[in-house]
């Protein structure tokens, strides 16, 4: 399975990592991060919660990070990704996701994650969210959403759709 969220919820996601795990799923999975030193700082969060690192953007080592997930996904694993990540722009899906998808054949999972206690990063692109402490959470996970090998561009447009559903429904 891909697991996408959109790259502001970036903060709060790992908690859907420990909740999965508490519910017995023990497939590796792997997070795409960016090659810069903040996507870097990243994949050190998700290597210490026990998930793999893959390095890679739209700009930067994509067809290298595009094949590792790839394989990846072929070896059993599930694939985190931040599909408007790393530049945005913010809850717009990147075609890398679709592809992923439509290559590999596995559905894309929309998840989304909301605190009642937060700080919005106003001059970061996405508006970032970082959760403070003693809030409540809402985590999401929607429908799957199958792509097209033959036509995976045309499932853009319901990737973000379920995406920002999620989302919606995502309040504490």
């Amino acid at each position: 399975m891909i697991t996408a969220f959109w790259h502001e919820t970036l903060p709060t996601m790992p908690v859907l990592w420990r909740e999965v795990h508490k519910a017995g799923m023990m497939r590796p999975a792997v997070a795409l991060a960016s090659r810069h030193r903040d996507g870097q700082l990243i994949g050190n969060i998700m290597r210490a919660l026990g998930m793999g690192l893959v390095s890679g953007s739209s700009s930067k080592g994509g067809v290298a990070g595009m094949q590792e997930l790839v394989r990846s996904i072929k070896g059993g694993a599930h694939v985190a990704i931040t599909p408007d990540g790393p530049r945005g722009p913010a809850r717009r899906a990147a075609a890398g996701v679709a592809a992923l998808a439509g290559i590999t054949g596995v559905k894309i999972l929309p998840c989304a994650a909301a605190t009642s206690r937060f700080i919005t990063l106003h001059k970061s692109w996405d508006q970032m969210r970082i959760p403070l402490p003693f809030g409540r959470l809402v985590l999401v996970c929607g429908a799957p959403v199958e792509v097209s090998r033959e036509d995976w561009r045309a499932a853009l447009p319901a990737i973000e759709a379920a995406l920002n559903a999620a989302q919606e429904r995502a309040v504490p």
